[in-house]
């Protein structure tokens, strides 16, 4: 009996990891299909500008997401500054600076893609509409702005 409830815990358990990782992977679909929708409409994208600028775009988005992962490998595990050598505080230092000139590279290379896609106003757009997007949908913890407020108390 033992042997049976302990194989159906841990079969629940595996279940519900599982069910929780498909509905991360929902979420993040999710949001990638409202990105795609606010920065169109912002950006009033015609069908033939639409055709030509999302595989450039989704190409950046890929190279950005390469140099995130790089950052937080190069990085390593998270310590208190007082709690690192001056030579591990200076390898940070350094490596954050890599970090932001490879980021810099990626910026122009595809400053150059998008103009031949999109006409300059739209180019110039684009950084704002993506702040724009990343403020609305990931307010920072304390931020409550972003956040509705709670019902006000019901007499009943």
């Amino acid at each position: 009996m033992k042997k049976i409830t302990l194989a159906l815990l841990v079969l629940g358990t595996s279940l519900g990891s599982i069910a929780q990782e498909k509905g991360t992977e929902i979420k993040k679909e999710n949001k990638k299909v409202e990105k795609i929708a606010f920065i169109s409409t912002k950006l009033e994208l015609t069908t033939k500008e639409a055709e030509k600028f999302w595989p450039v775009y989704n190409e950046s988005e890929a190279e950005f997401k390469l140099l995130k992962k790089e950052h937080r490998a190069a990085m390593g595990e998270k310590k208190k500054i007082s709690e690192m050598s001056d030579a591990e505080v200076e390898k940070i230092l350094d490596t954050g600076l890599k970090i932001q000139q490879k980021e810099l590279e990626i910026r122009k290379k595809y400053l150059v893609k998008f103009k031949e896609v999109l006409p300059i106003k739209k180019v110039a757009k684009l950084t704002r509409i993506e702040h724009e997007f990343r403020k609305r949908n990931f307010p920072k913890k304390g931020d409550k702005r972003e956040r509705p407020m709670p019902p006000p108390p019901s007499d009943r």
